[in-house]
């Protein structure tokens, strides 16, 4: 346990700043020395009157302790500029943000048009008319069907604001006419053959376990028209092994895919396989075998190597 804390990024670096701190001289003193050494190893400049304020009471009343310090200024604005590439990581909502904005432009800029779309995954917080339509997909669209767990399944579902309003009965909306067919992914048979000119799973494949992985690429052969377009995007195992050693990076995740393993299993049921695209670049943090979250903030956008980015993406075809 205590190799594995160490093997990670962020207790490395405020290990490796302790200890360059405590064997220079300057800092052998008080809790002035310390400050100002603080400073001068990581931000190459003097605490001045406001450093020794703000952290000489809180120290020497023991409120914050030495490497609670140096914690602090791991996770600074300053500390960031100087070193973006070793600071500590972004808000979690940061994080977020940067995911979304990524799959956002995804949306927006890479997906095929198609009139009739079936979404797996596809309820959103926000509106009934699914994420697709809220994250910006362009293309004129005739109809949506909705695959969802049923609220009571669903996680987060307080976070939803139209719970209500989502049936099985066709809703007309500004955009297109949508439905919702409450039942897991896996499930497709209310759907009718060759239906479908896109079926879309939006960080949903990860959600079910290859073995219902399969059953739902059979199924989706089945429901699109020939030439339909099977679009899916997915966390990067590449990145996510490093993200989280110990297990996957959401509790509801069943797998995680590399790129070549999803574009294999897609092959081997059939799909044609067109091309795959990446979101959220990490080519320092794949590179150096330690994931560094500020990285993925830095880079929300697409990239054409799917392998080294966070997320990826990939267009088949029937």
């Amino acid at each position: 346990m205590i190799l594995r804390a160490v093997r990670h990024p962020h207790t490395r670096l405020l290990a490796l700043y302790a200890l360059r701190i405590r064997l220079d001289p300057r800092s052998w003193g008080g809790v002035r020395e310390l400050i100002e050494t603080t400073y001068r190893v990581m931000l190459q400049r003097p605490a001045g009157a406001e450093g020794l304020v703000a952290w000489g009471g809180q120290l020497e009343h023991g409120e914050l302790t030495w490497t609670g310090l140096i914690w602090q200024v791991l996770c600074s604005d300053e500390f960031r500029w100087l070193h973006p590439r070793w600071s500590l990581p972004y808000r979690s909502a940061e994080i977020q943000d940067a995911l979304h904005k990524a799959r956002c432009l995804l949306i927006q800029r890479e997906l095929p048009p198609a009139g009739t779309i079936v979404d797996l995954g596809g309820a959103c917080p926000h509106t009934v008319e699914g994420a697709l339509l809220w994250m910006g997909y362009p293309h004129p669209v005739y109809e949506i069907t909705i695959i969802d767990l049923s609220p009571d399944d669903r996680m987060y579902a307080e976070t939803f604001d139209h719970l209500a309003d989502e049936s099985a009965e066709w809703i007309v909306t500004d955009r297109a006419r949508v439905r919702y067919i409450h039942t897991s992914m896996v499930n497709m048979s209310g759907l009718a053959d060759e239906s479908a000119d896109m079926v879309w799973s939006g960080q949903s494949i990860e959600h079910i376990s290859p073995e219902e992985a399969r059953h739902v690429y059979a199924e989706v052969m089945r429901v699109l028209k020939p030439g339909g377009h099977f679009c899916l995007d997915t966390p990067n195992r590449a990145l996510t092994r490093l993200h989280n050693p110990r297990g996957f990076i959401h509790p509801e995740h069943k797998i995680e895919y590399t790129v070549p393993e999803l574009v294999s299993h897609l092959t081997q049921a059939g799909f044609k396989v067109n091309r795959t695209i990446g979101m959220c670049p990490m080519v320092g943090s794949l590179g150096k075998r330690l994931f560094y979250p500020q990285e993925l903030v830095e880079n929300a956008e697409l990239a054409e190597d799917a392998e080294s980015a966070y997320l990826f993406y990939v267009e088949s075809s029937k």
